[in-house]
């Protein structure tokens, strides 16, 4: 592999690392179960450059957690008990406080469910019940076989430093592992955040301890040590997941703060980015990051994005109640071209939110620092035929885009170097765009042109 980044190799390393580590520190099955679906067997072994030793090492790896996975049908049984009470609860909170206040305060939405949306990943899975906690627990000639394989593992990345001619800093060691795992058990956030920052010259190059660090710092209130401890994440952080659920909690608590800042219009593409790379980082059974995203996509006007990750909740069946109540709504207010209330307070605050409705159409734009005029995805195209009117090149970038024009929607960003281009892209026929875009309020883009607000471009 040319140009190989070798932090990949001690990045996927670590993490298996971590790993058994938290296997061995909980002894319980139902975490070994959860660490070899979100992070053993989802290792991207195909993007690490091939080592023998490390390949043969991960095959092991594999066997005995494969050996120690809880048979289908106490798993059956113990998952049963798990959805009948944490999951409930977790509907319970979204139902009451979270889709309460969808129409009255999308942004309180928003935040509502990021909070309670975490990925499943993070939701612990432990047992009260004395008999499935004892039925649970891994044997000790079992936790034998792991602590042989960590041993191995740590051998494994002096071998690597050394080959990759890499500080020692990458390297993790068993003594700061039992002490980043009392950290992350510790409930005082303020007293967590204090214990992990102790622990940043072991761990300053694994990017799940800038996570958990900047967690602490949000829980505690400390927001800039949790944006720099985020930012840090992003630095450090390499793809060795086919799905991460670290990536999609630090991607939710970014877009959080682009919400927060007030979702101004520069945002907004940001926000979208992040949002599609949390999409590609959430397993397909991830059903309340599944509500998350289609939330979301909704109240930012991309009804297409929105039912289709709803919809996977209910056809696939991980969650059926409050999935079919949404993409009830998300189908029905799409199909009269509501705007989303919080398109509607954005317009409110950006007088370079525009929209048009001519023909039936029912799309939003607004002027890029580039200068040009952006359709935004999500935007509903006239359902009305092409006439001959329409400009030739108009009619053109229709034929181009028909791919991203799904059921009258478009779900990609378009660019226009005037008004009038774009309105005729929306409606299908030639028109002034100068006066075919107004405000919410129901002001011409004509007229921010005659105040010296804006130029045709």
């Amino acid at each position: 592999m040319d140009n190989y980044d070798p932090l990949l190799t001690m990045a996927a390393l670590n993490t298996a690392i971590v790993s058994l580590h938290r296997i061995m520190s909980t002894r319980d099955r139902l975490i070994l179960d959860q660490e070899y679906t979100c992070i053993i067997n989802n290792l991207q072994i195909g993007e690490i450059k091939p080592d023998p030793e490390l390949t043969e090492l991960y095959q092991k790896i594999v066997h005995v957690i494969n050996a120690g996975r809880l048979r289908d049908e106490v798993k059956k049984s113990v998952e049963a008990k798990y959805i009948q009470t944490k999951q409930k609860g977790i509907k319970d909170i979204i139902s009451e406080n979270v889709l309460s206040s969808f129409d009255s305060n999308p942004l309180k939405w928003i935040g509502n469910l990021a909070m309670t949306c975490l990925s499943e990943y993070f939701g612990s899975k432990k047992q009260d019940d004395k008999q499935d906690a004892e039925q649970l627990k891994l044997k000790s000639e079992e936790l034998g076989e792991y602590d042989e394989l960590q041993r191995k593992l740590l051998d494994s990345s002096w071998k690597l430093l050394r080959q990759y001619q890499l500080a020692d800093n990458y390297r993790l060691t068993q003594n700061a592992l039992d002490k980043f795992y009392a950290a992350t058990q510790e409930n005082d956030s303020s007293k967590r955040l204090r214990m992990l920052k102790y622990l940043e010259n072991d761990f300053s190059m694994y990017s799940p301890y800038w996570f958990y660090r900047a967690m602490a710092a949000h829980e505690s209130g400390n927001h800039n040590e949790a944006e720099k401890s985020f930012a840090k994440f992003n630095e450090v952080w390499r793809p060795v997941l086919r799905k991460d659920p670290y990536k999609v909690e630090a991607l939710k608590f970014q877009i959080a703060d682009l919400i927060n800042e007030g979702l101004k219009t520069e945002n907004i593409d940001k926000i979208l980015e992040y949002l599609s790379e949390m999409e590609t980082n959430t397993p397909m059974d991830d059903w309340k990051n599944n509500i998350y995203e289609g939330t979301l996509y909704f109240v930012l006007g991309n009804w297409v994005k929105a039912i289709e990750c709803v919809e996977c909740n209910v056809v696939w069946g991980y969650e059926k109640d409050i999935s079919q109540r949404l993409l009830e709504k998300f189908t029905q207010e799409g199909s009269q071209r509501k705007l989303p209330a919080i398109n509607e307070k954005l317009a409110k605050k950006d007088k370079n939110i525009f929209y048009c409705t001519d023909r039936g159409a029912r799309a939003t734009c607004f002027v890029t620092d580039a200068g040009k005029f952006r359709v935004t995805r999500g935007s509903q195209l006239s359902p009305k035929e092409i006439t001959q009117s329409c400009p030739q090149n108009v009619k053109k970038l229709l034929e181009e885009y028909n791919k991203e024009i799904i059921d009258g929607f478009l779900i990609v960003d378009v660019d226009f170097k005037s008004p009038s281009a774009a309105a005729s892209f929306v409606t299908k026929m030639s028109i002034d765009g100068k006066t075919a875009w107004k405000t919410a309020d129901g002001i011409h883009y004509n007229s921010f042109l005659e105040d010296g607000d804006s130029k045709e471009h």
